[in-house]
């Protein structure tokens, strides 16, 4: 301590409060981090160094989902052309 100032340090706990977000970024102690929500009540904080690997999982979960529909389009489309044309098969023959 001198005349001119004192050196003050306080040791007591602190809250701090983050706003989270599904992939967002935040930085904690000066280390950056983005949040995964795996389901609704745990929340993942991981190094900002495997957001890659991350982003990779999201966009292989993205192409099945896509193919998926597409199956599923696709199988009710040609469910929908059976009918017709069974349907269409059993109409009377004017003539």
């Amino acid at each position: 301590m001198s005349d001119s100032g004192a050196t003050l340090e306080w040791f007591a706990p602190r809250e701090n409060t983050i706003e989270l977000s599904e992939g967002g970024n935040i930085t904690l102690n000066e280390q950056r981090f983005f949040t995964h929500f795996p389901d609704h009540h745990t929340v993942q904080i991981v190094p900002i160094q495997q957001y890659d690997q991350y982003q990779e999982t999201l966009d292989q979960q993205d192409y099945f989902h896509e193919r998926k529909n597409g199956i599923w389009g696709v199988s009710i489309l040609s469910g929908i052309a059976a009918v017709l044309m069974l349907g269409m098969a059993y109409m009377p023959v004017r003539g």
